[in-house]
């Protein structure tokens, strides 16, 4: 059975990674953000790509705390226009975006957001989008389960966060039934 080790302050947590239906992990993760984007008077769209798996092997509540915590960061700071998630098979690893409309950051503000892992630096016109340790404590989330995490900054039209997380065919991984 593999482990996820998620490292909080002082205290370090090994929860087992085991086989979920992705489809319905992501119907839970939109029909939650949907709702929330109902009540700002924001759409909604979530895009599940062909290719992958209906199945898989993963630590799905760290999974699932950071999907969630990624789509209602950008449900809070998007005022007008939409939310996106999007998951997609990108070689060997899942690939869940998470867009929003945002008023983005300053253009002289990108390259920090993608370098400093200990704060999310914002212009004026944005407030703090995560404490200084928020940003930190998803990128060591996603990185627990040997992860990437990657923030692109579009000026005056929000921030594109993807998460790359090794992908395992539940099916691929079941022994073969005589």
């Amino acid at each position: 059975m593999a482990l996820t080790t998620v490292i909080t302050e002082k205290t370090v947590f090994r929860t087992p990674s085991h086989t979920v239906c992705l489809t319905e992990l992501t119907q839970r993760w939109a029909s939650a953000a949907r709702s929330v984007c109902d009540i700002k008077g924001l759409k909604f769209n979530c895009n599940m790509e062909k290719g992958l798996p209906e199945r898989i092997v993963v630590d799905s509540e760290t999974l699932t705390a950071v999907a969630t915590l990624l789509l209602f960061n950008a449900v809070t700071f998007t005022t007008e226009g939409a939310v996106a998630l999007t998951l997609r098979r990108v070689e060997s690893a899942l690939s869940i975006e998470v867009r929003d409309t945002g008023v983005g950051s300053a253009t002289h503000v990108a390259p920090t957001i993608q370098i400093v892992t200990q704060g999310w630096r914002v212009s004026a016109e944005r407030r703090s989008s995560q404490s200084p340790s928020g940003l930190a404590f998803i990128r060591q989330l996603v990185h627990s389960m040997d992860g990437t995490l990657n923030i692109e900054n579009l000026p005056d039209q929000g921030h594109a966060v993807t998460m790359l997380i090794p992908l395992t065919d539940a099916d691929a991984t079941q022994p073969a039934r005589p």
